[in-house]
């Protein structure tokens, strides 16, 4: 028995190596695509983050040295004196989660003579400089107690109706407690992303006379702007990275049928002219058929 090799049509082997070799340079492109587009945005917000903590740390700290700090502390005693007073008379911190419209009012009422006091309006006046001249979001000065772990709001130069009555409380982090514990009233900057407030980068810095801390300068600065440019920025990345993902593929196609396809193609006519010629000479008996490129 002779042996017949069978070729199956030459363009189903095109079709289907031309398929498969697509379809390879398409899943390699776009990981390719994927993967810088990834690392940009990376190195992109790294570079933002180290940014904004850097600046927001140092604007605490400048801040923390630039308030008359003999002042803050005629400011904290005063406001401490009325909040440990409110404390005792409701035999602990008074239950702030469920304040109603009226208890706030009621609450913010008994530091009406903090407004009055030259140090208040001295240091308001401060805070709203320098507001005014970094543009910051929040600026404010608050006294960490320890006993009662509640963050009191001594003036808050925040412009607009987000600045915070004096006497406002906000619980802070056991992690926070133990620093304050060993004297380190500092709170690196971090960023947080909260839907009432947006992106912030916050920092704050301890307010120093001799050697007690008398309060703690904390800075606020937004990000919105800036995360907007990240996101606009990885939009026309992604764009870019597809048009030339898109143009080299097309070459590579072109390429890969000129110098891959067409000599495959071209050897499989001719061997397959060679077996017709074979059968056209009768040198073919019985049938075996062997493929090849499937």
């Amino acid at each position: 028995m002779y042996l017949q090799i069978k070729f199956y049509p030459c363009f189903k082997c095109k079709f289907s190596l031309k398929i498969k070799t697509i379809c390879a340079v398409l899943i390699s492109a776009l990981l390719l695509a994927g993967t810088a587009a990834i690392i940009s945005d990376q190195a992109y917000s790294a570079a933002i983050y180290e940014q904004y903590e850097t600046m927001t740390m140092n604007l605490a700290k400048t801040t923390a040295v630039t308030i008359d700090a003999q002042k803050v502390r005629t400011l904290r005693d005063e406001v401490i004196k009325i909040y440990r007073q409110i404390c005792r008379e409701n035999s602990g911190v008074p239950d702030f989660e469920n304040f109603s419209d009226e208890d706030w009012k009621k609450y913010f009422a008994r530091y009406d003579t903090i407004l009055e006091m030259e140090a208040y309006k001295d240091i308001l006046d401060k805070l709203y400089q320098i507001n005014e001249a970094n543009n910051v979001s929040s600026i404010y000065i608050g006294y960490m107690d320890t006993e009662t772990r509640y963050g009191i709001y001594l003036a808050d130069g925040s412009t607009g109706a987000e600045a915070c009555f004096v006497g406002t409380c906000d619980p802070f982090e056991e992690s926070n407690l133990e620093r304050m514990k060993q004297g380190d009233y500092d709170f690196p900057a971090y960023i947080t992303n909260y839907e009432d407030y947006g992106w912030l980068c916050s920092a704050g810095a301890g307010i120093h006379l001799d050697d007690e801390v008398v309060a703690t300068a904390l800075v606020d600065i937004s990000m919105d702007e800036v995360m907007q440019n990240r996101h606009d920025f990885l939009a026309n990345l992604c764009m870019a990275l597809i048009c030339i993902t898109a143009f080299i593929l097309t070459v590579l196609i072109l390429l890969i049928g000129r110098i891959i396809l067409s000599p495959i193609n071209s050897l499989a006519k001719a061997a397959a002219s060679f077996v017709s010629d074979k059968e056209e000479h009768g040198e073919g008996h019985g049938q075996s058929a062997i493929s090849i490129l499937d």
